[in-house]
């Protein structure tokens, strides 16, 4: 099952992070710079101008990551078969320890 989501508030990360605790979860985080958020923000028909700017001045919510995904370079077929690669490669008893953390770097 993949969960997609932006959290934007404390409450409903600690929410997500009670939920999916059971079933020790990979969580995968996807960042860009905030030049490129905004552009692609304002790009993007379906989102509202302003969102992006907000967000960007909140606290990390997410909190330990499996995967951490700098997306400006990489195109989503690439970012989706590096998730599929990391999941095949993971350890789940691993997973519920200290975060291990993986990176795509940009070229």
């Amino acid at each position: 099952m993949i969960i997609e989501d932006v959290i934007w508030e404390q409450q409903v990360a600690d929410i997500a992070h009670r939920a999916l605790r059971a079933i020790e979860p990979f969580i995968v985080k996807l960042t860009c710079p905030l030049d490129v958020a905004l552009a692609r923000e304002h790009a993007r028909t379906d989102r509202i101008d302003g969102a992006v700017a907000v967000y960007a001045q909140q606290p990390d919510m997410i909190g330990r990551v499996d995967l951490e995904i700098e997306t400006t370079t990489h195109d989503p077929a690439e970012i989706a078969q590096h998730i599929i690669r990391s999941l095949r490669q993971s350890d789940p008893d691993e997973r519920t320890g200290t975060a291990r953390r993986s990176r795509v770097h940009r070229d």
